[in-house]
């Protein structure tokens, strides 16, 4: 039977996007399609096929939603519409591909689309059920909210994700790569919430051991966990391991990916910020300009917070060196790329507004400095911190430095 046939191949796909191996994974899924299509009368097509067709351009787009978003939407497209025609707007095939359509959303840059999609389908899946594939959807959307939530409202994302976790650490197991996927996400949200970074690295370091098992060695999921380390270690001022593990995790992500992906564009910019930690300014440029090259070329509509960020961080770097024309240049790139994706006390702004605030003291411009610190400290009391925290305190000394040293405000 063809459509039997179809499915074997279907599966083998699958089974290679799980290894990352998606070029044969897109090989797969084309002759699954061949031998359904070469059956295909030119009259009515069994509902049955349209369904098995949809199948696969669900699979197919999901391949490009990892290497070229920009190819993956009419795949999502199509699948949404023929479930939804076939089974209706309230299946679980029809939902899957919908909750695919926001992921498209979130590559796109259309943050608050997405985020509604994604609530909806929570909602829609909120019940007391033993429907494990209802369960694993309504986890699925938990961990996209809260990855999304990471990103510029850390304090709601915990809940999303911890639930997340717990319906696959349960349905599944501790070691499944959806469960360790949450997990890693989980660790990755602590890195901007909490400062014990002696524990975080050892949770990654038992994470990377897990995901190895799980994935191998050169696997880009294996690669997140290397970049993540990396991130704990220039928090706690290890340059040099820092590095070391960015420089490992781009070695991983080239393998599968090539040198100029989008994911590679992060991890440059990663150790552009190590530089800059250590005054190594013109290092820090170069890092940070690679890293712009890529992301412009993958986001043509610059609808990217990490595109965005590393347009603060190039202001960041120039900013030491004195050259302001180009701070100011890659501040309003920043400001309008996160203008027109976040609400206006997200997280991510109070990177930008100190850079700016530091900027406008360089330039001697004091009472705009004040005021911008300021609104960098009501930023962080929108976003958890304490007010007698250490972070926060600091913003207060640099607003009592300029007013005792310059008799401005008060």
């Amino acid at each position: 039977d063809c459509i039997q046939l179809g499915s074997v191949w279907n599966s083998r796909g699958m089974i290679e996007y799980e290894l990352s191996h998606f070029a044969d994974a897109l090989t797969a899924y084309q002759e699954s399609r061949d031998i359904i299509e070469a059956h295909l009368s030119s009259g009515n097509v069994p509902s049955s096929w349209k369904i098995e067709l949809a199948k696969l351009d669900l699979n197919t787009g999901k391949i490009y939603l990892k290497f070229d978003f920009t190819k993956a939407d009419p795949f999502f497209g199509r699948a949404y519409t023929v479930f939804q025609q076939e089974e209706g707007n309230d299946s679980l095939l029809t939902q899957n591909a919908l909750g695919h359509c926001a992921m498209l959303l979130e590559r796109a840059g259309q943050l608050e689309e997405a985020e509604k999609i994604f609530l909806d389908i929570y909602n829609r899946t909120k019940q007391e059920t033993d429907d494990r594939e209802l369960l694993f959807l309504h986890a699925g959307a938990a961990h996209h909210l809260g990855s999304n939530y990471s990103d510029y409202a850390p304090v709601k994302a915990m809940p999303f994700l911890t639930e997340a976790r717990d319906v696959f650490w349960n349905l599944l197991s501790p070691t499944h790569p959806d469960t360790l996927d949450v997990l890693n996400t989980i660790c990755s949200l602590r890195l901007s919430t909490e400062e014990d970074y002696p524990q975080l690295l050892t949770d990654f370091h038992h994470l990377l051991e897990l995901f190895i098992k799980t994935y191998g060695p050169d696997d880009p999921n294996t690669g997140t966990i290397y970049n993540n380390i990396g991130l704990c270690h220039y928090y706690m001022e290890e340059y040099d391991k820092a590095i070391e593990n960015y420089r490992e995790a781009l070695r991983i992500d080239a393998v599968t990916y090539g040198e100029d992906h989008e994911s590679t564009a992060y991890i440059y910019n990663n150790i552009g910020a190590v530089y800059s930690e250590m005054n190594l300014w013109k290092k820090a440029i170069a890092e940070h300009k690679h890293a712009l090259k890529i992301f412009e070329e993958a986001y043509p509509n610059h609808l990217n917070l990490d595109l965005a960020l590393t347009h603060a961080d190039l202001a960041g770097a120039y900013l030491p060196e004195g050259d302001f024309e180009k701070v100011k240049e890659h501040l309003n790139e920043a400001f309008s790329i996160y203008g027109r994706m976040l609400p206006e006390n997200a997280y991510q702004l109070i990177y930008p507004y100190t850079i700016l605030a530091n900027w406008m003291a360089a330039e001697e411009e004091y009472d705009t400095a004040e005021h911008i610190y300021a609104h960098v400290i009501w930023l962080m009391l929108e976003n958890g911190y304490a007010e007698d925290s250490e972070a926060v305190q600091q913003f207060q000394r640099r607003i009592e430095e300029i007013r005792g040293d310059h008799g401005i405000g008060g």
